[in-house]
This record gives structure tokens, C-alpha cells and sequence, in this order.
């Protein structure tokens, strides 16, 4: 009797355990869940300039004015879809490590050579932690991140004599075998990409949203090529598509990445489902926007004014702190919704402003800044917009005046406390940055 009923247990447990969850997700037969990029050439900084001053980031990666003599892309965007149970799916592509020519009348060893590059790769869309306490362990209400909209690649970077995947068929490693002397098989790891961040040695992943990004050394390894592998975890539930976007810098990862700015190193890769053999893509609405806010701080107040954009499972006072700190005096949801967007300045490189000059223009604006709070980037020429979106805002956007400095609490009277300011005087001044600084 005790083992019928243990085998019927048994039984049900596997059929319960018999499914995928691709159930779950939209139909995107349309999206390959295996995709062979081909060959990406290496950006330099001024690549990487225009790519970020762009007006579309995609289209710019696309153009065959930006490819090189091989006709190799600069950068990539792309769409995967969910691998069928058992297969590894994602994305690969190979780069070589170029060659610097020396100019006419100067001798080879005279000129310096790559010795390392930074390949990095950012999934749809952002991710926050909201499980936050502080010191007295009081939980704060904090607005989640919507988790529907998030993507998740693990990428993994090797010499291409490695790398043990096909093509378009099925994604490998960098993992290799051998037998030693006492017949035992061991097996040895070859790729490179270690990833910063983490305390924990080898291979680690930044997570669902995340930018990935490692330095790889080509000290005296010109003309070898690497294979870059970005292996799919996890698939958006909302439309079954992720998006990613990746390059390879001529360089150190320190020199693009800085935190917390990592979103806004490869700009809007949340794209709306597009098919494969379009290519031109759009970016879902208001995602760029919440990439700025993750990258100033500020996810919670825009979360607050778009709360489309994040979790609908926030608590019913999740926004009552954002309210007294953009509206100290009456505290009216409304009314600190349109502060926030006017005290929430998105700046972004006037056209035709170079990197030599934008360079110099915002070391002259952050030396000047120290000493006059008042000072815009407006006047260094950079343009000015608005860090909210007219399609999931509680207010309208385009009624409200952005600041293009912070008021100066100096010009108030010298023996009035701060408890007495002017409600304005009292709302913080949020600069964001939209550039590469």
C-alpha cells in the first residue's frame, strides 16, 4: 500500500515539474532564439562620441557609412526570442583585435598598440533592488521595479580557436578537456571576461537589466580574434522579445564606465518587437527616461509622476515622501509631480559640438559650478529637455518650465533659517547629464 502510494507521489510530482514556463510568454516565433551577429570592428572614442550624440543610437550602428573597408558594424542591436526547452540560446559575434598602422615616416615600435578593450553588452530594460532598511531595520516604502519588461544575457568573451559553439545553431563555451597523467579528466576554463564588482572569483553575471562589461588584454595579440557569447536567461514576459545592444571599445571599461551612469553606456536597447529582417528599430516609450532616472538616483520621484512605467504592487504610501520633498508646503501629489520635472533637467550635447570641446566645456562648467550654483550647462552649450514623458506622466510635461540652473539659496537673507525658506528653495536641484562626460 506504502509503495503504490509513493509511486503515484512520485508520479505527480514529475508531471508537475514537466513544463518549460514558455506558457507564459506571448508567441515570438518570430524572434530566432539563436542569432550569429558576424563581426563587429573595434570603436575608438570618437566612434563612441557619435554614438552617444546620435539621434538614433540603432540607426547609427546600422549605417554603412560607420562600417569599416570589411564592411564590419560598429555596434549592434538586436532582438532574441525564447530557445526551445534544452537548447542555449542568445547571441554571438567575433571582433579582431586591430592593428594600429603606423603614419608615414614614423617607425613601427614607435607607435603604441592596443593592450586592452572593453567589450560590454546591456540587456532590456533597467532593474532596481527595493528591498531596502535603514539603520533602526524600518522597511521604506519604496516603488518596485516592473520585472515584465526585463531581460537577462550572461556574456562570456574567449579567443575564437576556443570557443565550442556552431553558428546560428547553438551557442558554446570556452570550456576544455583533458586527461592527465592519473586519467583523470579535468577540465580548463579559457574564457577572459572577468567582470568587476563582485568579491567573488571567475566567472559572474551582472543580472536581469544590467550592463555587462569586461576588459579583455591584447597586449601583443594583434590580429587575434575573440568570439563573444551573450547567453539568454531570462525573457521579457511582456512581448517575448529582448532586446540587447552591444559593442567593443578601443580601450578600458573605466574609460565609459562610471557609476551609477552604467545604464546610459549603451542607450535605448528597450526596443519595441520588431521583425528580424526590419532592423530598424524603435525605443519603447519613456524607456530612455527611466534610464536617466535610474542613472541620476531619482527612480523613485519618476516612478511617482509615471507609474506606468514601474511596479503596480507599491505601497499606498510609497509616494508620500517624494510629495513633502518636491511640495514642502502643501504636500499635494500633483503639485509635486510638476516640480519634479521642472527641477529634473536632462542636458545633452548641442549638435555639432565635438568631443575636444565638450571635453572642455564641462571641465570649465564643473570648475565654475563650485563656486556659482547658478551656473548651466546651457551656457556651455549644451541643450536642455525634460527628464519626464508625455506618455505616462500624471501631469503634462510639456506645461511645465525646466530649469536650466539651481536657485541660490545665498541671495535669500542672511538670518533666515532654512526651516523658513521658500517652498522653492527648498526642492532639490537635479542635473542630469545625457552625454559621455
Amino acid at each position: 500500500m506504502n509503495s503504490r502510494f509513493l509511486a503515484t507521489a512520485v508520479a505527480l510530482a514529475l508531471v508537475g515539474c514537466d513544463r518549460s514556463g514558455t506558457d507564459l510568454l506571448p508567441e515570438n516565433s518570430q524572434f530566432a532564439p539563436v542569432v550569429t551577429i558576424g563581426e563587429l570592428r573595434v570603436m575608438n572614442a570618437q566612434d563612441y562620441w557619435d554614438f552617444r550624440t546620435a539621434s538614433d543610437p540603432h540607426q547609427w550602428c546600422a549605417d554603412e557609412d560607420n562600417q569599416d573597408d570589411n564592411g564590419y558594424r560598429p555596434c549592434f542591436y538586436g532582438q532574441l526570442g525564447m530557445p526551445e526547452a534544452g537548447v542555449r540560446g542568445g547571441s554571438s559575434y567575433t571582433f579582431t583585435v586591430p592593428t594600429v598602422v603606423a603614419p608615414e615616416g614614423v617607425e613601427d615600435d614607435e607607435v603604441e598598440q592596443l593592450e586592452t578593450v572593453c567589450v560590454l553588452m546591456d540587456p532590456e530594460t533597467v532593474f532596481w533592488n527595493h528591498s531596502v532598511a535603514e539603520l533602526e531595520r524600518e522597511t521604506k516604502p519604496l516603488v518596485a521595479d516592473f520585472h515584465d519588461d526585463d531581460g537577462d544575457l550572461d556574456m562570456t568573451v574567449g579567443l575564437s580557436s576556443y570557443y565550442t559553439g556552431s553558428p546560428g545553431v547553438e551557442l558554446g563555451d570556452f570550456r576544455g578537456l583533458f586527461t592527465d597523467s592519473l586519467g583523470r579528466t579535468i577540465e580548463i576554463e579559457y574564457g577572459e571576461c572577468i567582470q568587476r564588482g563582485s568579491p567573488y572569483p571567475g566567472e559572474h553575471f551582472a543580472g536581469r537589466g544590467h550592463l555587462e562589461f569586461c576588459d579583455i588584454d591584447v597586449e601583443g595579440r594583434q590580429g587575434l580574434q575573440f568570439t563573444v557569447v551573450m547567453e539568454s536567461f531570462s525573457v521579457p514576459l511582456n512581448d517575448g522579445a529582448l532586446g540587447y545592444g552591444t559593442f567593443v571599445y578601443g580601450g578600458a571599461c573605466s574609460d565609459l564606465v562610471s557609476s551609477p551612469r552604467e545604464e546610459q553606456v549603451i542607450p535605448e536597447e528597450s526596443l519595441e518587437p520588431t521583425p528580424p529582417d526590419d532592423g530598424d528599430f524603435d525605443t519603447r516609450a519613456c524607456t530612455k527616461n527611466l534610464e536617466l532616472a535610474v542613472s541620476a538616483g531619482v527612480e523613485q520621484g519618476f516612478c511617482c509622476v509615471h507609474p506606468e512605467m514601474c511596479s503596480g504592487r507599491a505601497p499606498e504610501d510609497a509616494c508620500d515622501g517624494f510629495s513633502a520633498t518636491y511640495d514642502p508646503d502643501e504636500e499635494d501629489l500633483l503639485v509635486a509631480a510638476t516640480n519634479f520635472c521642472a527641477y529634473s533637467p536632462v542636458f545633452a550635447p548641442s549638435e555639432g559640438l565635438s568631443l575636444e570641446e565638450s571635453s572642455d566645456n564641462y571641465a570649465d562648467y564643473t570648475r565654475e559650478v563650485r563656486t556659482d550654483p547658478t551656473v548651466s550647462l546651457t551656457d556651455y552649450g549644451y541643450d536642455v529637455d525634460s527628464l519626464c514623458c508625455e506618455d505616462y506622466a500624471i501631469i503634462n510635461p510639456g506645461s511645465v518650465d525646466v530649469l536650466e540652473r539651481g536657485l541660490d539659496p545665498s541671495e535669500l537673507p542672511e538670518d533666515l533659517e532654512e526651516e523658513d525658506w521658500p517652498a522653492e528653495y527648498k526642492i532639490p536641484f537635479t542635473n542630469i547629464a545625457d552625454f559621455w562626460q
